[in-house]
């Protein structure tokens, strides 16, 4: 009987030792692709994690933001400046402040080159722009003359008042020379 059971033994463990080699390829084999999709799952749901907090966090924190529409482009800012014709024949400016302080100026009018009429129009009215200018430079502070951010409000300030004598409007005053002196 001792025999039988030992064959018993060996047979079954003959019997189980095959079924557990043929069934360690298969299960290798699955065990193997079981594993690959586990770690495929496990980034692409880190993924969807990350992005679903991301896009969570930005919507809450962009909430109180407005949303900026480009600006329309405004000609001051105009990237190619327009050539001008420049009428020279404004004498120095030379007087003396409300403060007494004394202005030495020579300024230019820019006009539209292309029309002709410009420049004779802008000498006919000579005197009375020289005037003007002489009258409003003496009427300002030397304090707001000196200052240099205010020079493009002086600047709009002239152009208007010489607007107003001519037909044509100009197009820009600059300075030659702009001193505020001290005497």
């Amino acid at each position: 009987m001792a025999d039988k059971d030992d064959d018993f033994m060996e047979g079954e463990e003959a019997a189980g030792g095959d079924a557990k080699e043929g069934v360690k390829k298969p299960l290798f084999a699955s065990a193997m692709i079981m594993q690959i999709l586990k770690w495929v799952a496990i980034i692409l749901g880190s993924l969807l994690f990350i992005v679903t907090v991301v896009v969570v966090t930005v919507n809450i924190m962009g909430v109180g933001q407005q949303k900026t529409d480009r600006v329309a482009e405004s000609p001051e800012y105009e990237t190619v400046v327009p050539v001008l014709g420049w009428y020279t024949g404004i004498v120095e400016l030379r007087g003396v402040t409300v403060d007494t302080k004394t202005y030495v100026i020579k300024m230019l009018i820019g006009y539209d080159k292309a029309d002709p009429t410009m420049e004779p129009a802008i000498a006919e009215r000579r005197v009375q722009i020289t005037d003007m200018l002489l009258t409003w430079f003496s009427k300002q502070d030397g304090s707001f003359l000196v200052s240099i951010t205010n020079r493009d409000e002086i600047r709009e300030t002239i152009k208007a008042e010489i607007n107003h004598m001519l037909e044509k409007p100009i197009k820009d005053i600059r300075f030659e020379s702009f001193q505020i002196l001290d005497f």
